[in-house]
């Protein structure tokens, strides 16, 4: 009992580092929004989000989960100090980025140029888009992920992540006070992606350092080398991850090119009012992954199950407080971020926040199914849940607007918890 005390602790002083850095950033984002919008209006900051939407879909369409792999099999030999496999690990982690950045650089740039017509934007936000598409390739360092999480040097993410949003946010009330155009602010969403991935890598190569002798060009060295396993593990935890993350930006896209520019940036910013709220509580993700799989090493199924048990109900009722604050907080906070009230917002803000909820029990349930070897449930779901909603979204939009956006968004991700934990009773007869 003492021993998933402990692993229940590690995770919530994990993530109380971790929320620290996000309350930082949520108060620099809820800034530099608010700034933005009232620079170059709240059109141009739809064209801002959907420029931005389309890179990162490349990105996220591309992403192997090298930070996965790197703990699900390098674990062990960090903990036993095998280094000289868990260089080969962390290696064959960084070859699979590569692969990921070249394959998102494309993605991104024939996405533009599909996108842009099917959304009829002049040649000037074609071109925008097209050069911000380029900074596809550095958007994802999962190995340098998998790095920090191992090690558990949770505090770098947390004092990185802060001053990049210090950084963005002084980027941004430079703009406002010369008032600046769109491009400015493209080229600042730009410059931090690209400091967030020199920060990130060189970090990471310094940690492993200090562990063994390690060099980043090396890992390019034996390409062929991997486990019987790997090649297999990362295909299916990327699969059901790339299901999950290219939703939101397609769902972005999609609204964006039915209601234009203005909707689709309060449909972004009720989303993020939504994500916002729940961010503290959702933290429990990062950290969970690592602590599971220790657990599973040492073949403690008891103390797994007890402890998932216990996150569980943490986040329910934390959910609960969370929906009240939403009803009551909700709309003052949409009034800031846009300069302007909208009478429907309450409704928008609650409804996806009920989306972000149901989002966020899944935070225990999805690592639980990957550590007890049932990724290939989670893949077949995603795939069933993604094959319903978009065109759920498409027709729910056309015939309700953002309000059929909203509410298609909260199924789906009601949907996809009901048919994920129903497979729990299952793994705790473990």
């Amino acid at each position: 009992m003492s021993e998933q005390r402990s692993v229940f602790s590690s995770i919530l002083q994990n993530a109380g580092l971790l929320t620290a850095g996000k309350i930082i950033t949520a108060c620099c984002g809820f800034v530099y929004i608010a700034f933005t919008v009232r620079t170059i209006g709240l059109s141009d900051y739809g064209f801002l989000i959907l420029i931005h939407s389309l890179a990162l879909m490349g990105s996220r369409l591309s992403r192997l989960q090298s930070w996965r792999t790197l703990i699900h099999f390098g674990s062990n030999a960090f903990h036993e100090k095998h280094y000289t496999f868990l260089r080969k690990v962390v290696s064959f982690s960084i070859r699979l980025d590569v692969i990921s950045a070249f394959a998102a650089l494309l993605i991104s740039l024939v996405g533009a140029q599909i996108y842009t017509v099917f959304a009829h934007w002049p040649f000037k936000i074609w071109a925008l888009a097209t050069l911000y598409a380029c900074v596809s390739f550095l958007m994802y360092t999962g190995w340098c992920v998998g790095v920090f999480r191992l090690t558990r040097k949770f505090y770098i993410v947390t004092v990185k992540d802060s001053l990049l949003a210090l950084l963005q946010m002084i980027g941004v009330l430079i703009g406002y006070f010369f008032k600046l155009k769109l491009a400015y602010f493209l080229m600042v969403w730009a410059g931090i992606v690209i400091c967030d991935f020199v920060v990130s890598v060189t970090t990471a190569v310094v940690i492993l350092n200090t562990y063994f002798p390690f060099h980043f060009l090396h890992a390019f060295r034996n390409w062929k080398w991997a486990l019987p396993d790997m090649w297999k593990f990362t295909k299916n935890t990327s699969v059901s991850q790339t299901l999950y993350a290219i939703s939101n930006n397609i769902a972005m896209l999609i609204v964006g090119g039915i209601l234009g520019p203005v909707d689709v940036a309060v449909y972004r910013v009720c989303r993020q009012i939504a994500n916002g709220i729940v961010t503290p509580a959702q933290l429990t993700a990062p950290v969970i992954y690592p602590e599971l799989v220790k657990l599973r090493d040492d073949r403690d199924w008891d103390g797994l199950r007890k402890v998932i048990t216990q996150i569980f109900l943490s986040l329910i009722s934390i959910s609960a407080v969370l929906l009240l604050l939403s009803i009551f907080a909700g709309n003052h906070i949409f009034a800031y971020l846009v300069h302007t009230k909208s009478i429907h917002s309450t409704s928008y803000i609650l409804i996806m926040l009920s989306s972000a909820i149901f989002d966020l029990l899944m935070v225990p349930v999805e690592p639980l199914l990957m550590v007890s070897g049932y990724t290939k449930v989670l893949v077949r779901n995603r795939t069933i849940i993604i094959a319903i909603y978009f065109p759920l979204l498409y027709l729910m939009t056309v015939e309700f607007g953002l309000n059929g956006a909203c509410l298609s968004t909260a199924f789906s991700n009601l949907l996809a918890l009901i048919v994920c934990a129903a497979w729990l009773p299952r793994v705790f007869r473990k």
